[in-house]
């Protein structure tokens, strides 16, 4: 199965995640897509990234065009929770947003690596492994009428701060999810086939000592029957020499 060009995990499992971003005045939906088969410290998982379209505008992605009246696509307006201060909401360094927005800015490198927002699920339980969340917080600034010495400024939507709020399963929870959910299934996978190697043993060994068991009595058999023939000709070559031999002449009964 595939989805926008990307493989999906399996026809059987969930392609996404669905929940809300508390940064967020009042919280918004988000949907995070199936992106990779990972590992994380030895434990498989599957790793589901926000898409591209997460803070697109109306115009790109028409599902989102009720959430609110945005600037250029990539960020969202958040000034309704921030006492009506011009604040946008974004992905670090404008990741995923209009190219315009980091050009307008030195310094800006928007980069999937270090920007981008994910989370690591483990594909049996359904337990976070590992997350990362990554926003930014910019302010729109412009020209006041009024103000001289904001008659040179052009209108920018200026990054103020980024943040990242990562969480990681570890210590002893991680010691024992890997023990009883990763290692203990595996030793259990390898012990049946050696149980099956055992099993198919012990059966082969009555069938070769019933085979060589056979292989003894015939050749016995072989040798007692050999035995007898040697007897009976010469018993047989005694015979003609006697009805051989002229009247008067001795001989020797041979023995065997």
């Amino acid at each position: 199965m595939r989805e926008n060009h990307r493989r999906a995990a399996s026809c059987w499992w969930q392609r996404h995640v669905l929940g809300v971003t508390p940064p967020v005045c009042p919280p918004r939906s988000m949907k995070l897509i199936y992106e990779e088969a990972g590992v994380f410290e030895g434990i498989p998982t599957f790793r589901f990234k926000a898409p591209s379209t997460l803070f697109a505008n109306g115009s790109v992605y028409p599902p989102n065009e009720g959430f609110c009246p945005c600037l250029e696509s990539g960020i969202q307006n958040v000034s309704t929770c921030r006492f009506n201060a011009p604040l946008f909401l974004s992905h670090p360094h404008f990741y995923n947003a209009d190219p315009a927005l980091a050009e307008a800015v030195l310094g800006l490198h928007p980069s999937e690596k270090e920007h981008s927002l994910f989370l690591d699920i483990h594909p049996v339980t359904g337990i976070p492994m590992n997350c990362s969340v990554k926003l930014q917080l910019s302010l729109y600034i412009k020209a006041v009428q009024g103000i001289g010495q904001t008659r040179k400024i052009a209108p920018v939507v200026l990054p103020l701060v980024w943040f990242e709020e990562r969480g990681a399963m570890e210590g002893e929870p991680l010691q024992k999810f890997y023990l009883q959910l990763v290692l203990l299934p595996k030793v259990l996978h390898c012990a049946q086939y050696v149980l099956l190697a055992l099993g198919g043993l012990l059966l082969l060994v009555p069938v070769i000592y019933q085979i060589r068991s056979q292989e003894r009595c015939y050749l016995f058999w072989s040798r007692d029957k050999k035995g007898s023939r040697d007897k009976e000709a010469m018993q047989a070559y005694s015979e003609s020499l006697m009805a051989a031999a002229p009247k008067g002449t001795v001989l020797q009964e041979a023995r065997l």
